[in-house]
């Protein structure tokens, strides 16, 4: 759309502008699972939109951005900006068990540069493993005997762990 301007002498410029519509709200939460009665968590993030947002959480009537103390359950938020435009979004809190309980920084690969050989740090926890070499081709493929990787030579891996708690990780392996 041109934009004109006319100065004291009559003379007319024009530019062309562009306007865009905002960006709506984006939530996103990082969900911390029960383990036990009410202790659930839900920390969310509120994205874009105009000023400041104001909440409200379903069920219940809680009003702040992070809910705390929670039980298993699905939550809905309603967060409204400044302009009253408003963004809705369900999370669902759910039981933590042991196995998924697992961080997957409890597993690592050592040592890192390797001579060859490597090893892992919480290997109880990995399922199945998988190495690649930089040009995708896949090196190792294991479910088990996960001590025994020895036939790795000089270059570089992606070693990719498939874990008990249903999620991977992914590490960079160096061999020299």
């Amino acid at each position: 759309m041109p934009l004109f301007n006319v100065d004291s002498k009559k003379c007319k410029d024009s530019v062309d502008v562009i306007v865009y519509e905002p960006i709506g709200t984006v939530l996103t939460a990082m969900i911390t699972e029960a383990t036990s009665g009410t202790n659930g968590a839900i920390d969310l993030s509120s994205q874009f939109g105009t000023g400041a947002h104001s909440f409200l959480w379903s069920p219940g009537t809680e009003t702040t951005e992070d809910l705390d103390s929670l039980p298993v359950g699905s939550y809905m938020v309603t967060s409204t900006d400044r302009k009253g435009c408003s963004a809705s979004k369900t999370f669902t809190v759910n039981l933590a068990t042991s196995a998924r309980g697992v961080k997957s920084d409890t597993v690592s690969v050592y040592p890192n540069p390797s001579n060859g050989s490597i090893y892992f740090s919480g290997i109880e926890n990995i399922i199945s493993l998988t190495i690649t070499d930089y040009s995708c081709k896949v090196v190792v493929n294991k479910t088990s005997d996960f001590h025994n990787i020895k036939q790795l030579s000089t270059g570089a891996y992606v070693i990719r762990m498939e874990l008990n708690t249903g999620s991977s990780k992914i590490e960079k392996l160096i061999v020299k």
